[in-house]
Parts: structure tokens; C-alpha cells; sequence
């Protein structure tokens, strides 16, 4: 009796065919063309300066050198409402006049507001000196309704003494207050003697408050000659 012969071993064909040589040179080739792949940086992470550089303009941006590192003090701005310390240095009164006179100029368009001067009774030297007059409340209406020609030299000589009684005045209940007055003094017409003043009594207690000055008044000039205000009582 024949013995049966034992079956033969039969190998499956992988469902993928090999890697040729050839087709392992062309990846390598791609991989290096394509270069080294980036991990994305995690959520929240601050990349490089590198990283983010631009491909074209300037290679370096200014107070940054090329390692990403400053190289020099970096001038942040400003917060909104704040300004230069050098911009907030006290003026100069003269500088104050300047900018009074500048900014009355522009308000009032082609008006050329009068200058004043101030003397005080209270200086030996009475000596005048360059006083804004546009600092008192009012003044401002009251010049170049001057200018204008709706107020005369002795409406504006009683408007100047009653704003500089209301600039340092100081008082309260019970006062009363006189208005103001100016009379001619001299020749010319354009002096005045003005005075405005209050009176307190109440109680056995008696006070005055007086502002006084001689005042000559032009259209290029006004001067305040012997300035005085006292609270006597």
C-alpha cells in the first residue's frame, strides 16, 4: 500500500508589497526638503520672538537683538491722562501773561486786548509789575466789551475793582455788600478812585472789607496804581 505524501507548506502574500529601495531614497528625499516638522506649542504658551519674525521688513525689531534678548531700554508709553513730568514744570508769570494773552487773542478773534499792570500799596517801591487780569472771573466779557466799544474806561475801571474785591473776599452770612464805585481822578478822564467794600455786624461784632485802587485805564494799558484789600475788626 502507497503512503500518502504530506501537503505542502504554503506561504500567504503579504497584503503590502515591500519597500523598494527606490521608494525609501524618494521619502528620505522629501523628508529633507520638507525639513524638521514643529511641535505645535501648548495652549497659552509665548513663542519666540524668532517664530514670529516676519519674512520680509527689517530682520530686527528696535530694542530687540537678533537672540530675542533687548538690548537696549524699551520707552513704554504714557497711560491715557498722564503726561511728561517736564510738561507739568510750573510757568513763569510772564509765561502765564503769554499764554493769557494767546488764548484771549484767539477767543476774541482780531480783538487786541489791553495789558495790565499792578502796583501794591503795601510795597515801598510801588513798583508795577505785569498782572493778569484775565484770571478774574468776569474780566474777560468785561475787556472786550471795552475793545468793542459797548462798556467805557470808568464801566471798566468799576468791573476791575469789583473783581479783584470778589477774588479775595472771603466772607459769609450776615455781610453786606456794597457795589462797586469809581470816580474820575485827574485831568485826563481815564483815572479813577474805585472802591467796593462790606460790612459785618451782628452781635456787638463789627467788620469791614475793603478793596481800593487808583486805576488808569487805555486801550493799549491798564494800570492798577496802589492795590489794597484788608479786612479790618
Amino acid at each position: 500500500m502507497a503512503t500518502p505524501e504530506p501537503p505542502k507548506a504554503t506561504t500567504k502574500e503579504s497584503p503590502h508589497r515591500p519597500t523598494t529601495g527606490r521608494s525609501q531614497a524618494a521619502t528620505r528625499h522629501a523628508g529633507k526638503a520638507l525639513g524638521p516638522v514643529r511641535k505645535a506649542a501648548p495652549a497659552g504658551a509665548i513663542t519666540s520672538l524668532g517664530a514670529s519674525r516676519p519674512r520680509s521688513g527689517p530682520s530686527r525689531l528696535e530694542g530687540v537683538g537678533a537672540d530675542g534678548r533687548a538690548s537696549g531700554s524699551i520707552r513704554a508709553p504714557a497711560p491715557p491722562g498722564k503726561a511728561d513730568l517736564k510738561s507739568t514744570r510750573p510757568l513763569s508769570p510772564r509765561q502765564v501773561q503769554d499764554a493769557a494773552s494767546s488764548t484771549a487773542h484767539r477767543l476774541g478773534g482780531s480783538r487786541a486786548l489791553p495789558r495790565a499792570v499792578r502796583s501794591s500799596r503795601y510795597d515801598n517801591q510801588r513798583k508795577l509789575e505785569d498782572f493778569n487780569l484775565l484770571q478774574l472771573k468776569g474780566m474777560y466779557q468785561a475787556l472786550t466789551a471795552y475793545v468793542d466799544g459797548k462798556l467805557g474806561a470808568l464801566g471798566l475801571a468799576r468791573s476791575i475793582i469789583e473783581a479783584l474785591f470778589d477774588s479775595e473776599f472771603r466772607g459769609g452770612k450776615r455781610w453786606d455788600v456794597n457795589s462797586a464805585s469809581a470816580e474820575p481822578a485827574g485831568q485826563g478822564g481815564d483815572t479813577f478812585a474805585c472802591e467796593k467794600s462790606a460790612e459785618y455786624d451782628w452781635k456787638d461784632i463789627y467788620s469791614v472789607a475793603s478793596a481800593k485802587a487808583r486805576i488808569h485805564v487805555t486801550p493799549e494799558l491798564i494800570s492798577i496804581h496802589d492795590y489794597s484789600f484788608y479786612v479790618a475788626g
